[in-house]
């Protein structure tokens, strides 16, 4: 397996045991396979960048694959219906969840059904679908760092998922990501929760990664509304995005630098893909360091960049901007057991899963290279895995994170399903 892929869909041969060789798309994830009710047919989803999938189907069992149709969000599955002339694809995150495409024309059009529907599947027998339908609530939580006495508290909350929050550097307000619309967004609060207000109408492609401007009036961010990641600016009062036109492709995971004159992030030039530097207004990017990084952030005396590393980004790397230097940061977990980090003076706040199944939160002191456990979290506290999700109040008394507060499923059946 590619170290650019998460992981892939491969083929083995039942007789033989041996892999059966593909010429596979280049993905950062591919999944959902799908054989075809005659068995001819492969069917799977492939991830080239997060928040776009490209459905795939090879003709014959070892076929050169084509893409036969392009979807905003992410899979949660993939069926065929009984004639094999269609695909049914669950998605999230998108404009629906649940998709037909035309196997030979590749439209896709979404059904009138399945709100939070994933894993669909037809019936080899009868005209039935079935599907899952998941619900997950995610809201966003405030710790108390002056009195850890005080146990946190619901700070902003729905029934959809609330997530990624952001202080502004005046502390006056707080930027986060919501599906409280049906879609993916950027909203805005002010700084104790209140006056909630919707920022971004994409009505669609994944939408987030929102960080201030110094300056605490305008903001960065991504979506994928043009079929690929770009960066885009907004000024919180006019509301009004700006694309950022950059010679580099398929950007996302922005952050501004505390003098305002760069903005990191993410860029995935084939062959050149990793963190890059561009002034607010765009043009020419700076590469700063190649392969899979993530999340870029500066430190805040303005010294180095952190960024997580890999596909799976649960290592954190520190690049030194005077020396351009770049190393682990070895004192954080790794293998899936760091969930959320946010940098501080001095260093980094993060989450980490213990292995009794809780949380703690902890601080890396990068002076000494020390990590020291803040808190731990009773075991019914689920922060939500996300490597840019915490945030830490300009006045250092407090911070901002993601919790999973609810997660149920249930089965659906559709009937006399075509």
């Amino acid at each position: 397996m590619p170290e650019t892929t998460l992981y892939r869909v491969a083929l083995l041969d039942m007789q033989s045991m041996a892999s059966v060789s593909v010429a596979w798309p280049k993905c950062v994830i591919s999944g959902s396979p799908a054989f075809s009710f005659a068995g001819h047919n492969l069917a799977f989803a492939c991830t080239p960048t997060w928040g776009i999938t490209d459905i795939y189907v090879s003709s014959e069992i070892g076929s050169v694959p084509r893409r036969v149709s392009r979807i905003l969000g992410e899979p949660t599955g993939i069926t065929w219906t009984k004639n094999d002339r269609s695909l049914i694809v669950g998605m999230t995150r998108g404009r629906a969840d649940l998709w037909r495409v035309d196997k030979a024309s590749g439209k896709a059009e979404p059904l009138l059904f399945g709100s939070h529907a994933t894993s669909p599947t037809v019936a080899p027998r009868g005209d039935l679908l079935a599907f899952t339908q998941k619900t997950e609530t995610s809201n966003i939580w405030r710790m108390d760092l002056a009195d850890r006495s005080k146990s946190t508290h619901r700070f902003i909350a729905s029934t959809r998922f609330e997530q990624n929050p952001k202080y502004s550097p005046d502390g006056n307000y707080v930027l986060f990501e919501s599906s409280r619309s049906g879609f993916s967004e950027i909203w805005m609060s002010r700084s104790d929760g209140s006056d909630v207000l919707q920022l971004t109408h994409f009505e669609g492609p994944l939408t987030g990664s929102p960080h201030w401007a110094p300056d605490s009036r305008h903001f960065v961010f991504d979506s994928r509304d043009a079929g690929e990641s770009n960066l885009y600016i907004m000024d919180i009062n006019e509301r009004v995005p700006r694309r950022v036109a950059i010679d580099v492709t398929d950007n996302s995971t922005p952050s501004w630098s505390h003098d305002r004159q760069w903005i990191y992030f993410r860029g995935d030039v084939p062959g050149k893909g990793g963190i890059y530097k561009v002034p607010p207004q765009g043009g020419r990017a700076t590469l700063l360091s190649l392969s899979e990084r993530f999340d870029p952030v500066e430190s805040l005396n303005g010294s180095d960049v952190y960024f997580a590393v890999g596909y799976k980004m649960n290592v954190i790397h520190r690049m030194s901007l005077k020396t351009g230097v770049d190393s682990t940061v070895t004192a954080l977990p790794a293998h899936g057991e760091l969930l959320a980090w946010t940098p501080a003076p001095h260093g980094l706040y993060f989450l980490k899963q213990l292995e009794s199944g809780n949380a703690a939160l902890c601080f890396f002191n990068s002076t000494d290279g020390r990590v020291r456990t803040i808190v731990e979290l009773p075991k019914e506290k689920r922060p939500t895995p996300m490597l840019g999700g915490l945030s830490l109040s300009p006045d250092q008394r407090s911070l901002l994170y993601s919790q999973i507060d609810e997660l149920q499923s249930d089965i659906f059946l559709v009937e006399n399903f075509q």
